[in-house]
């Protein structure tokens, strides 16, 4: 019998707009195959949010622009969006200023 074996996929993550990670403004990540966005999302978030060194805290699907290959994409697609090996996945939170 074969051992069961979970495919994974490689990903970067661009961090945009002051978010970083430590001083890391692109991190590489792996997920498993046939992973969307949205799940994509909440592992960054379970991952870096409670990093002392992480600007990541509050990023989500709906208050954040969020790219795939350079294409934005709108929250409502985040569910249906399957990521793949090598997408490159862009976050840019909301800006403000005056």
């Amino acid at each position: 019998m074969i051992p069961h074996r979970t495919e994974s996929i490689q990903l970067s993550i661009r961090l945009l707009g002051g978010l970083h990670v430590g001083r890391q403004q692109h991190l590489l990540v792996r997920c498993r195959m046939g992973a969307s966005l949205a799940d994509l999302m909440k592992e960054i978030e379970l991952a870096y949010s409670e990093s002392a060194n992480s600007l990541l805290r509050g990023v989500s699907v709906g208050e954040t622009l969020i790219f795939v290959n350079n294409r934005h994409v709108r929250p409502e697609e985040a569910e249906a969006l399957v990521l793949r090996d090598g997408d490159v996945v862009s976050l840019l939170p909301p800006l403000a200023g005056g």
